[in-house]
């Protein structure tokens, strides 16, 4: 049975959450997050564009925005478009999703550090444990901001805390 529902990274949340990087520093943000490890760096953004063709039939390319999570520790890359959502399976839940372009790039770098933290375990151990720690440093700064917003800003509304507890499930979910 398929269960289809839409989760959409709000502008508060995002606002919240990320920095985008600017397009003046992008060629070294990557180098800079890998500490230079060319394997890291080189593998990560052609990975994440795989793994968004594996999530979404539908996903044929595009622009993709790089940013940073506020803490300075965390970074995804997401599709540079506000207008698009994918559906996106999960082969182990047999549930699909339908999700804006911000979750479905979190998503995809999320699944690409953890599987490129176990892919270079033996082959490269410094660039499986960078992998690793990108993958634990998304995971806190996701919901660490989730919690901030749904259980201690006084400033977000019962309708914007059910929106971002609603997309967090669905990305537990996804992920789990």
């Amino acid at each position: 049975m398929t269960t289809k529902t839409t989760a959409t990274m709000t502008d508060k949340f995002y606002e919240a959450f990320i920095t985008v990087v600017p397009d003046c520093i992008r060629m070294d943000f990557l180098p800079a997050k890998f500490k230079g490890n060319i394997n890291a760096f080189l593998s990560f953004e052609n990975a994440v564009y795989n793994q968004a063709n594996e999530m979404c039939s539908d996903y044929n390319g595009g622009s993709w925005e790089f940013v940073e999570a506020k803490d300075g520790n965390a970074f995804f890359i997401h599709p540079n478009n506000d207008d698009t959502s994918y559906t996106i399976s999960n082969i182990n839940s047999y549930k699909d999703y339908e999700v804006d372009g911000r979750i479905f790039g979190m998503l995809a770098s999320w699944i690409i550090f953890s599987h490129a933290s176990f892919a270079f375990q033996h082959k490269d151990p410094s660039a499986s444990a960078m992998f690793a720690n990108h993958y634990h440093a998304l995971r806190n700064a996701f919901y660490s901001t989730v919690d901030k917003m749904v259980y201690e800003d006084p400033n977000v509304s019962a309708e914007e805390k059910k929106a971002i507890e609603e997309m967090s499930s669905i990305v537990f979910s996804y992920l789990d």
